[in-house]
């Protein structure tokens, strides 16, 4: 698959999370509950979709060139866990989900700033063949 492609379904899926968490922090923020939240299920369904997508297409990304033990795969790991489980804080009343509104896109950033560094350390697919591919294509 198209590395173009792999990194589209990846920023998809944290375009979903991230959208859910944000609709659900706000509606707590504004003194709804879960009780009072018709749309809690839905949301909590696109969050978990888009986590999938993000894991799967990141490992995609990923293929052989990281061990499990890198430390940045690790960090992104974790990052990916604290996002997994804001769903519920989000949902716990006016003061977590103001957390969640502010800690998650900042959670967002540095996760894309170890991406970059993983990419540059060549732990990761690179973005384009290696020029000897691209002379024996010519």
């Amino acid at each position: 698959m198209s590395l173009n492609i792999v990194k589209t379904i990846h920023l998809l899926g944290v375009a979903m999370m991230m959208m859910s968490l944000g609709g659900l922090a706000l509606h707590s923020m504004n003194g709804g509950t879960k009780e009072n939240n018709p749309s809690r299920k839905l949301a909590a369904a696109i969050h978990g979709t888009g986590l999938l997508l993000v894991l799967g297409a990141g490992l995609h990304m990923i293929g052989g060139y990281a061990s499990l033990n890198h430390g940045l795969l690790g960090a992104k790991l974790l990052i990916w866990l604290v996002l997994g489980g804001a769903v519920a804080l989000a949902q716990r009343g006016a003061g977590p989900a103001r957390l969640v509104w502010f800690i998650g896109p900042l959670l967002v950033a540095v996760a894309a700033i170890l991406g970059g560094a993983m990419r540059d350390a060549g732990t990761t697919a690179p973005d384009a063949p290696p020029a000897e591919a691209k002379a024996d294509q010519g």
